[in-house]
């Protein structure tokens, strides 16, 4: 019947969200699945995505009425540009059902965007060379406006990260600020760049720029304190297993031991 799309352009590493939105016509209908896709002006596929409709099709029956929510992942290399979003649906051997005289329909054309990527070494205050399973590496960090703090205020941490290749799913990073036992007396997790630099976004080699306000409780006790960070999986909670420079295992949570925090 139609379909429903946000107003872009859209971001390269960024999922594309649509609806369909369908009517059965007969009683016979076998488990579909639903392909869309992004084609380049050649009608070639740059980025696309099969899966079935939200309420299985072997189940409609004449008149069914359904709202089929999809996504398509945009690759982080995507180039900038206009595409054709096109749908259409796949029998069980994969066969494709014909569409009047083709096998597809083109819903709308698409705008992508591509951010900037930094490709130049940074030289942070603390160098690391720290990898956080075989995705990303943690270039440095600097701790901006020194690791002295009072409860109720903040602390800077700058993470500078080079990504070693390209993210199949959005990870958060978590800042913790912990004691000597680990207990938590502040933190923050976010998407890298407050939300502009999604994990999926990363191009191999570029290196990102990652700020973080880390709040400390109100209800902090005086005394030394420390940052960790990793990366976890948001949907599951897993984390990114941690490896120095040497490949040892450092477990799925970094502790910045060289930067001590005083909170008075």
């Amino acid at each position: 019947l139609g379909y429903s799309l946000g107003h872009g352009p859209f971001r390269a590493g960024e999922p594309l969200t649509f609806s369909l939105f369908w009517q059965a016509l007969s009683e016979d209908n076998k488990p579909y699945v639903v392909f869309a896709q992004l084609q380049d002006e050649a009608g070639k596929p740059v980025a696309l995505s099969e899966a079935p409709p939200i309420y299985p099709s072997d189940r409609w029956s004449a008149g069914t009425l359904l709202r089929d929510p999809h996504q398509i992942p945009l690759p982080a290399t995507l180039p900038a540009g206009t595409y054709q979003l096109v749908i259409g649906l796949l029998r069980p051997d994969q066969s494709r059902l014909p569409v009047g005289r083709d096998d597809q329909v083109v819903l709308t054309s698409v705008d992508t965007t591509q951010r900037s990527h930094d490709f130049s070494p940074p030289s942070p205050p603390n160098p690391m060379g720290v990898r956080f399973g075989d995705r990303a590496k943690l270039v440095g960090y600097d701790l901006r406006g020194g690791a002295d703090a009072h409860p109720g205020q903040s602390l800077t941490l700058i993470l500078y990260w080079q990504a070693l290749d390209t993210f199949d799913r959005p990870y958060t990073v978590f800042a913790h600020l912990v004691d000597a036992d680990g207990h938590i007396f502040g933190q923050r997790d976010q998407t890298p760049g407050n939300g502009d630099l999604p994990t999926t976004s990363w191009i191999p080699n570029e290196h990102l720029t990652d700020a973080y306000a880390i709040p400390v409780k109100s209800d902090t006790p005086p005394g030394d304190y420390w940052i960790e960070v990793g990366f976890y999986d948001p949907v599951d909670g897993t984390r990114l297993p941690i490896t120095d420079a040497n490949g040892r295992s450092l477990g799925d949570r970094l502790l910045l031991e060289e930067t001590q925090i005083r909170v008075e």
